[in-house]
């Protein structure tokens, strides 16, 4: 704790008249350095009580206002939404606190994984994989929705510009209240509309590993989680039309410069092919007539790219947000970064964007 010197105390006698008949310059300087010294050691304390001593106390059994002043400072550090034990928010600002950031991006993800392993985030060890990727994120679902009483017809073309495109006249991409719904396909430089569809009929949901994993026979209106269809994208959503499986979302150009081939091609893999190389164009007389993703990505690498890769306890599961948070306050700008973390021998990957990019 800090305490105080006053004025005459830090000097020696004889220097200074300190008597009743002192002068009147003398009186300020005194009276200013030791106004000083008092709010330092007012300063002193404060951090004392409302810092240090709170950052260390239990607070299962305290009253919510210590917590008040912790939420507080996780504001300031852009964690406003953490509003949960108390203790974890104590754990975390002591991280945060420090100061966030080595001399290099490397030094400052050894800081974090260490403080994660303190908090029993994640589980030792960990690594990072630097290389050559030809990944693409998908961005935008290309889905319109409508409030007709009854079913509307088929949109027209609509032309594609990404993250600006418009909905046809008489749809909306808001889907508050709709009826009818229609997904959308990329072909050459326009959007594709399906039949419409009511929101009132049941939808399948599959999530499967690659593009075999989807039905042969599905029912009109399915919608398939493919995690890899062999084009580098993450999780793209494929959509049934009745006779065909069709990708209705789309590459987000942010992720970097990705070769394309021809861009008159369709985006859809019939389904008996189950399977279509994004390398190789599948035969223009099969079942696919020609149509597959491998117009999308070139063959040649494009971007490279730093997986982390961590292994995550239960409680670094709940609060993944939150690492990935962290991990957005020390990621190099431009270079793209993917977590692959694996909790209860689940593997999940994740793009961590720079702040303030456009997801």
């Amino acid at each position: 704790m800090y305490t105080r010197r006053t004025f005459k105390e830090t000097t020696a006698p004889g220097y200074f008249n300190f008597s009743d008949d002192q002068a009147v310059a003398t009186q300020k300087i005194v009276a200013w350095f030791d106004a000083v010294t008092l709010k330092l050691q007012e300063s002193g304390r404060r951090y004392d009580e409302f810092f240090r001593l709170w950052m260390t106390k239990d607070y299962s059994t305290v009253t919510p206002y210590p917590g008040m002043f912790l939420y507080y400072l996780a504001d300031q550090y852009g964690f406003s939404f953490l509003r949960n034990d108390l203790n974890f928010i104590r754990d975390l600002l002591t991280y945060l606190i420090t100061p966030i950031g080595g001399e290099n991006f490397s030094s400052s993800l050894n800081l974090l994984f260490n403080s994660m392993v303190r908090f029993g985030w994640v589980i030792p060890p960990w690594d990072v994989v630097a290389g050559v990727n030809t990944y693409s994120n998908y961005a935008e679902m290309l889905v319109i929705y409508s409030t007709s009483g009854a079913p509307p017809s088929t949109p027209a073309n609509t032309p594609y510009t990404e993250r600006a495109w418009t909905a046809p006249v008489g749809w909306t991409k808001v889907a508050a209240s709709a009826t009818y719904y229609s997904y959308g396909y990329l072909s050459g430089g326009d959007i594709v509309w399906m039949t419409p569809r009511s929101t009132a009929l049941v939808v399948n949901y599959y999530s499967v590993a690659n593009l075999a994993g989807l039905p042969g026979s599905p029912t009109t209106g399915d919608l398939g989680l493919v995690a890899d269809d062999t084009t580098g994208d993450v999780s793209a959503t494929y959509y049934y039309d009745g006779a065909v499986w069709r990708k209705v979302t789309t590459p987000n150009a942010n992720q970097g410069q990705v070769g394309v081939d021809d861009p008159t091609t369709g985006s859809a893999v019939f389904a008996p092919d189950g399977f279509v190389s994004t390398i190789d164009p599948p035969p223009v007389s099969g079942p696919s007539e020609g149509y597959g993703f491998y117009a999308m990505l070139g063959p040649l690498a494009s971007i490279q790219t730093l997986k982390i890769l961590i292994t995550v306890t239960d409680l670094g599961n709940q609060y993944i947000d939150v690492i990935i948070s962290l991990l957005k306050k020390i990621k190099p700008v431009v270079t793209p970064i993917l977590l692959v973390y694996t909790h209860d021998g689940t593997t999940n990957t994740i793009e961590i964007k720079d702040l303030n990019s456009v997801a």
